[in-house]
């Protein structure tokens, strides 16, 4: 641990007199010099998610105060605590910059950098919270030394996203200690909110994916005259949040950039984009909202034996809140009518985007009937379609089981719900499934780029984007308006120069046991994994199962269609080729077409995760005999922040050498912990067959860049049941079937740009 004196700027503890963090500061009064007060706390349970706050402050690009913490109870720092940065005698404050990092352990989980000014006059006051929505935005640059995984320098996370880390000191408020200790200047007077008690008689809300808020509550001036209000997301018990024995919730500010608040303009409330984006992969079960306490605002911190204001210890016995209600403002509680739902909204979308929807694809899970209409309606602005957007959310928040019914045949320009490499997707039947102008290489006046966003086929990586719906990713940059990795995945570029991203650690166990909530249908799987899985409950893992307090586990136990099918319905692919598709079966250690491998080892420098290392990672050399977090696994990452490739757990590959059922070859890569180093390294590898289930298999997935394009679709061949889609932008077309023998990938040219060999002496495909 490291502390430096100060120079020009000091630091004060109030109550203690020295250098450090305070709680209980009597900073009310007016300050003789001016000064900034830093608060900081957290939306999740002390030490438990969060063990360590790392504090570092900067002038003039020269340290001047650095320290780490320990939070929890037991004499260590409770939160919250304030941090005093006094302005320099006789002069204005030149710039200071402060960054606060969260941690598990040695693990660095969260990263907030604020450059502002001190004033001269007042005491300002700067929150800085360690919030759950920003874990994965911090990454460790050296001892003690950390960075933020926003691509744009000059940024750092807030609510899930990246965003400029200048703020004016004009901005901020003045302090007052009761905008921090539960509304009291005292903290032992202050009060705190009871998460879990709170939000035990709470109820469901639906945010609108498209932007990513709800409906006023409580009559029609919204949220802001409905005191008591309060919003949480609802995360699987035993993972990060305030949990009780059925659920973690992670409650969120009222009136907040960082939080949630109301549109002046529709008097909707509006709830951070991350919020929605965490919803779609799967990583919340959802939103609740409570009318049972006080509004939960940044003031009124979460009780808990870590918390500085100890009035109230907190219950966290309590149940879940429902979430397949939705609110209703007080009604009857009558069952939802789910064909009269259903018809309001196929009749609303019809009205606005001039599409036949009579087969019956409203409520898809990740899309909407007439996909391209409705995406060029909604970019352009359309009333109608706000109605429509309003009708299938009342749809959706009723509990009503939308579905896509698979009718591949049909055209003349009706929907069809066809099977795009195994999903379902509704689309304009004959016409590929977007308009022309798609296929044009020119950007049009609808389009975010060329060929892509609006009413086109989602942006690859680093293409213009205004919204995460017009990224393939589902993370478009705000700062500079391009479509990125969410923070928790990491953009690597491939050896032939394609980028994607890839997620930052193995899935989960508690990430995939959200995802069970809704299980997929085994019908909407590819046509090779028809005979793996035949019923729902084939999704559920066969080793280490149920999750019992051990969440943050590796899952294992599933096969490889279980995780194809995982990847697929949060968004995102099994790790295959760059640029799309599959990797070539004999091509597992080529740069150019594994991601897996390419991530590995930095695509092809190295042979080894962790600098060619692998005894940084869990292998049988280690000893340990089991799976572990891969959060603790801290030395066992790349250059670039991908951990656990090597050793813990091995994982499935989309390379298999046929598509022909369960009895194909995929290959398992990184080995696992009882792997001896030669079969952790980069190129190592040990194939299973597709239907395998196995105590030492898991798998993490990648995505970001596999849409959008300049090959038409409709001049692509297609199998029975099936379309052609475009791999990457002037790319492959990707089809699942075969298109004859191939000793080389020259003898497997397609009708839309090159062909691609399996293996070699193999039928060939498209990949």
């Amino acid at each position: 641990m490291r502390s430096f004196k100060t120079r020009t700027l000091k630091t004060a503890l109030a109550l203690l007199g020295a250098v450090g963090l305070a709680w209980g500061c009597s900073g009310d009064k007016a300050a003789a010099r001016g000064q900034i007060m830093v608060a900081f706390d957290t939306d999740m349970t002390v030490p438990r998610d969060v063990s360590k706050v790392n504090i570092q402050i900067k002038v003039n690009g020269r340290i001047e105060f650095s320290n780490e913490y320990e939070v929890g109870p037991g004499g260590k720092v409770r939160l919250p605590a304030t941090l005093a940065i006094v302005a320099p005698e006789g002069g204005t404050s030149a710039p200071v910059t402060i960054k606060v990092v969260g941690l598990k352990g040695t693990t660095a989980r969260t990263l907030r950098q604020v450059v502002t000014k001190v004033p001269s006059d007042r005491i300002a006051l700067l929150p800085m919270k360690v919030q759950w929505l920003c874990d994965g935005s911090a990454v460790t640059a050296g001892p003690e030394e950390y960075a933020s995984t926003c691509p744009t320098e000059g940024q750092s996370c807030e609510a899930g996203s990246c965003v400029p880390d200048e703020i004016p000191v004009e901005a901020l408020p003045s302090y007052e200690a009761k905008s921090v200790f539960g509304g009291a200047s005292d903290p032992n007077q202050g009060t705190c909110f009871d998460t879990v008690a709170c939000f035990a008689q709470g109820f469901g809300v639906t945010p609108r994916s498209s932007d990513c808020t709800i409906d006023p509550i409580g009559g029609a001036d919204g949220a802001v005259s409905d005191p008591g209000l309060s919003f949480a997301m609802v995360r699987p018990p035993d993972t990060e949040g305030i949990c009780g024995p059925e659920a973690c919730l992670v409650p969120l500010d009222a009136e907040s950039t960082a939080g949630w608040r109301k549109d002046e303009a529709s008097g909707r409330i509006v709830f951070p984009q991350a919020v929605c984006t965490r919803l779609a992969e799967g990583k919340i079960l959802g939103v609740a909202a409570t009318k049972t306490c006080p509004t939960k605002t940044s003031s009124l911190p979460v009780c808990g034996d870590w918390s500085s204001v100890p009035t109230n210890p907190g219950t966290f016995d309590a149940g879940a809140p429902p979430l397949e209600a939705g609110h209703d403002d007080g009604g009857d509680g009558a069952a939802a009518d789910c064909p009269a739902l259903q018809a309001a909204a196929e009749a609303a979308l019809e009205a606005a985007t001039s599409c036949d929807t009579s087969s019956g694809c409203i409520g898809s899970p990740l899309t909407f009937a007439c996909q391209s209409f409705y995406i060029g309606a909604l970019s352009e602005g359309s009333g109608a379609l706000a109605t429509a957007n309003d009708a299938i959310s009342a749809y959706q928040a009723a509990g009503c089981a939308g579905t896509c019914l698979p009718d591949a045949g049909q055209q003349g320009g009706a929907p069809a719900c066809v099977d795009v490499s195994g999903q379902l997707k509704c689309r304009v039947g004959g016409s590929g499934g977007a308009a022309p102008s798609c296929y044009n290489g020119t950007k049009d006046s609808n389009e975010k780029d060329v060929d892509c966003g609006g009413p086109c086929g989602p942006c690859s990586l680093g293409r213009t984007c205004s919204a995460p719906a017009d990224c393939a990713s589902g993370w478009c940059d705000s700062g500079t308006s391009t479509c990125d990795c969410p923070l928790d995945m990491v953009r690597r570029a491939s050896a032939g120069g394609v980028d994607y991203c890839i997620d930052r650690y193995e899935v989960t166990k508690a990430v995939y046991d959200a995802y069970l909530v809704v299980p997929p249908n085994p019908a909407e799987q590819p046509p090779e994994c028809q005979s793996v899985n035949v019923d729902p409950a084939d999704w559920t893992p066969q080793f280490g199962w149920p999750v019992s307090g051990d969440g943050a586990l590796p899952v294992v136990g599933v096969d490889w269609c279980d995780a194809y099918m995982f990847c697929l319905n949060i968004g995102k692919r099994l790790c295959g080729r760059p640029g799309g598709g599959s990797t070539a079966y004999a091509r597992f250690d080529d740069a150019t077409e594994s991601c897996w491998y390419g991530a590995c080892s930095e695509a092809g420098s190295v042979g080894a995760l962790a600098g060619d290392n692998p005894s940084a990672c869990n292998t049988q050399a280690d000893g340990l005999g089991t799976a572990v977090d891969g959060m603790t696994l801290t030395g066992c990452e790349t250059p670039a922040g991908v951990f656990n490739l090597s050793g813990n757990v091995g994982e499935w590959e989309d390379a298999c050498n046929g598509k022909t059922g369960g009895s194909d070859s995929c290959q398992v890569r990184g080995g696992n912990y009882n792997s001896p180093d030669f079969d952790v390294m980069c190129a190592a590898q040990a194939p299973s067959t597709r239907a395998t289930v196995d105590q030492y298999i898991g798998f993490r997935c990648c995505g970001g860049d596999a849409r959008g394009g300049t090959c038409d679709p409709a001049t692509c061949p297609a199998g029975p049941g099936q379309v052609a889609c475009c791999a990457a932008p002037n790319g492959p077309c990707g089809v699942r079937q075969a298109q004859g023998s191939c000793t080389s990938d020259a003898d497997c040219d397609g009708t839309c740009a090159e062909g691609h060999c399996v293996d070699l002496s193999s039928p060939c495909f498209m990949p």
